[in-house]
């Protein structure tokens, strides 16, 4: 499957996908569409734009390494 295909799951799917067999393409799906959402957030708090775009990329870096246990 294409990045263009993943556009019609929904996130559970798209995680679903993810957990049960390292589809990176599902995360990455989910990559797009929440790192905005995820980065402004952390940007509210932090005030510091370098330290939020760290903090963001850690995120979904843990979340990657987790999955299997969430």
């Amino acid at each position: 499957m294409n990045q263009y295909s993943y556009a019609h799951l929904s996130d559970v799917e798209l995680f679903t996908n993810y957990q049960s067999c390292k589809d990176n393409a599902a995360f990455g799906e989910l990559y797009r569409r929440y790192y905005n959402k995820v980065f402004s957030y952390v940007f509210t708090i932090l005030k510091d734009r370098e330290e939020a775009y760290d903090l963001t990329e850690e995120t979904f870096l843990t979340i990657a390494e987790k999955a299997q246990s969430l």
